[in-house]
Order: C-alpha cells, then sequence, then structure tokens
C-alpha cells in the first residue's frame, strides 16, 4: 500500500533470492498540500522489511487569464530557453516559488520588492514547472515550459 498523494505500478508478489524488481513509484495530489509517507517492502529475510521515505509538495494549478489576479503580473517569454522574465505587481512585496513536476520547489524568491525579476533557468532540466506568487492574501499560479 502506498502513502495518500503517491501510486506505483506493483503491489505483491514476489522477488527471487538474489534478484532485483525496479517499483516505478508517483506522485499524484489531489489538494494544495505536503505528502509525506513510507514505502514498505517486506521479505522472508532476517531483517524482515526496507523502508523508503516518500513526501511532495502537492500544487493545484488553476487556469487564470493573465492580469485577473494581480494586475501587472507577467511571465515571458514562454516556452524559456535561458532566461525567465517576471513583471510583477506595483504593490508590496511578493514571494515567488518555481516548482518541478515532482512538487520540488527549484528556485526561491521571498520579500521581493523589485518591479522586474530575472532567473537564470539555463541549468534546469527541460519541461514544465509552475511559478508560483504569493502577495498577500492571493496566490496566482501560472505553467512555464523550460526548453
Amino acid at each position: 500500500m502506498y502513502p495518500t498523494g503517491f501510486t506505483g505500478d506493483w503491489s505483491n508478489g514476489s522477488i527471487a533470492a538474489k534478484s532485483q524488481k525496479v517499483v516505478k513509484v508517483t506522485f499524484k495530489p489531489t489538494r494544495d498540500k505536503d505528502y509525506s509517507g513510507t514505502v514498505t517492502v517486506k521479505s522472508n529475510a532476517a531483517s524482515g522489511k526496507n523502508t523508503v521515505a516518500t513526501r511532495g509538495k502537492g500544487i493545484l494549478v488553476t487556469s487564470i487569464e493573465p492580469g485577473q489576479a494581480l494586475p501587472g503580473f507577467k511571465v515571458f517569454p514562454n516556452p524559456v530557453g535561458d532566461v525567465l522574465h517576471v513583471k510583477l505587481p506595483a504593490q508590496g512585496s511578493v514571494s515567488l516559488q518555481l516548482v518541478d513536476t515532482k512538487g520540488q520547489v527549484v528556485y526561491e524568491r521571498n520579500a521581493v520588492t523589485r518591479h522586474e525579476l530575472s532567473i537564470d533557468v539555463s541549468g534546469y532540466r527541460s519541461g514544465v514547472y509552475v511559478l508560483v506568487l504569493r502577495s498577500g492574501s492571493k496566490v496566482v499560479h501560472r505553467s512555464v515550459v523550460i526548453n
């Protein structure tokens, strides 16, 4: 059995002595929260079992048209190859996170008061990320594709 938010491609069976089985564990959050748990593999050996800790951060992305939630918030270019430019709202400080598909925060800045920010993404893996902007009680998500 897998912890809440996680699924796997194997749930029971036998593995011959001195052999191995690769199990693919997938993270599929259903809520915006932190998930964690343990995957346990039981054996007949003296040790009895092996465990692997799992954790992930669920971020649900909703479609919000640019300008609706926070006027002045823009992300470009998208897709991006080297440098992602972010124009921020002119109100107070904000925090930014760039999150990968595994829920890992790969970039974070807090208490940003500048109205423009450039993020070097040239060293990040290609794929879809979520840029999370928090300003007061508002949270805005933007999907960002890194080439």
